[in-house]
């Protein structure tokens, strides 16, 4: 607990190596301190730690907390870079007997593709509203697909 606030405090903090101490803090064994890493990253608009992220993001082991930051991130940062690694998490979702988790996962990364919007995106939404798709996933696809708001890279 006192790493993850000692984290999260620092996404206030414009000093030199500051960026650098919260990209380690994405390797600490602790799930509430990763989680307050990518959390602190996205605050202080760290683009450049998204390849860091979405390891996070794509760990088969990772905890679904972090995860979800990690889609936070790229949904905060707008990042058109993010698109293949939130598709590959829907597709988790979308496989037959998906983990719970996954699924919410799939629907947050669902939400978040849909702001950025694409032609890849559409194929995405398409694959989620499928009558074989969680129902989690088709209800969030459906609103996402008739939503007009998008996000600014």
């Amino acid at each position: 607990m006192v790493r993850a606030a000692a984290v999260t405090a620092l996404a206030g903090v414009d000093e030199p190596g500051t960026g650098g101490v919260l990209l380690d803090a994405l390797g600490d064994p602790a799930k509430s301190v990763r989680a307050a890493a990518v959390r602190s990253l996205a605050r202080r608009r760290e683009t450049d730690a998204w390849n860091r992220v979405a390891e996070r993001l794509q760990d088969e082991d990772e905890w679904p907390v972090v995860m979800a930051e990690a889609i936070g991130f790229a949904r905060a940062l707008c990042l058109a870079d993010a698109l293949p690694v939130l598709r590959r998490v829907v597709n988790r979702g979308l496989q037959p007997g998906a983990w719970e988790k996954d699924v919410e996962l799939a629907a947050q990364a669902i939400e978040t593709l849909a702001l950025t919007g694409g032609p890849e995106v559409r194929s995405t939404l398409e694959a989620a509203m499928a009558p074989t798709a969680p129902a989690l996933l088709r209800a969030t696809a459906k609103r996402a697909s008739r939503s007009r708001k998008r996000c600014k890279p």
